[in-house]
Parts: C-alpha cells; sequence; structure tokens
C-alpha cells in the first residue's frame, strides 16, 4: 500500500507526502522526516507509524494540536479518506493499493525525493 498526504490548504504549494519511511515525524524543524514551515506547528508535532498493521498518528505534546477528520487526537488509526490536521494545516490522507515488483525475492524499494520545508 502507498499512502501521502495530500495538502487541502489552498495557500500552500501542492504537497503530496509519501509516507515511506514509517515512523515518520512530522514537524516546524527542518530535520524532521516531514518539514512544514507554518508558526502553528510544533518543531516535532505529530509522528505517523504503524502499530498492529494499522497506519496511527500520535500528538507529541504540541500546543495547537493533532486532529483526524475534526477531532483532536493524542493517538488514533488513519485510513484512506481521513483529513489530517496537523497546526492549522489540513491534508487529505490518500491510500492506494499497488502491485509491488520483486527481484530473487526481495522486494523493490521506491526512492523517494528528499524532504522540502515548505513555506505558507
Amino acid at each position: 500500500m502507498k499512502t501521502r498526504l495530500i495538502s487541502l490548504d489552498g495557500h500552500l504549494p501542492q504537497c503530496d507526502g509519501y509516507l515511506n519511511n514509517l515512523p515518520m515525524v512530522i514537524g516546524h524543524d527542518v530535520n524532521a522526516e516531514l518539514p512544514l514551515d507554518d508558526a502553528s506547528i510544533a518543531d516535532r508535532h505529530c509522528r505517523i507509524g504503524v502499530k498492529e498493521g494499522h497506519l496511527v498518528v500520535q500528538d507529541l505534546g504540541s500546543v495547537h494540536g493533532t486532529f483526524v477528520n475534526g477531532c483532536r487526537i493524542s493517538e488514533a488509526e488513519l485510513a484512506g479518506g481521513d483529513e489530517l490536521s496537523i497546526g492549522m494545516l489540513t491534508f487529505l490522507v490518500e491510500c492506494r493499493d499497488e502491485p509491488q515488483e520483486s527481484v530473487g525475492g526481495h522486494f523493490l524499494a521506491v526512492p523517494q525525493p528528499a524532504a522540502t520545508l515548505l513555506s505558507v
């Protein structure tokens, strides 16, 4: 399954943040795996990972909070179609089933671009 976050905020450039290497910290810090340049985002705002086979988001004690479908959470499962709000920014969670290719019994890793700090 391939999962990405798609920005729903018109003032942001298109942000298709693929969630390939989990767990992933999202935050204002340029060293976060997905850095976002917005004053409402804490340096280490939330973490997205896999728990018991499910995609989960965990707030890391942020002031402005992490919300799934409008509800403030400390930890919650994510599914395709959910809206994830991090501070004042909102993203659509998109999940796609894609066939995986393998060579010699090993799955091929898809290279991903380096994270970019997004300015708003």
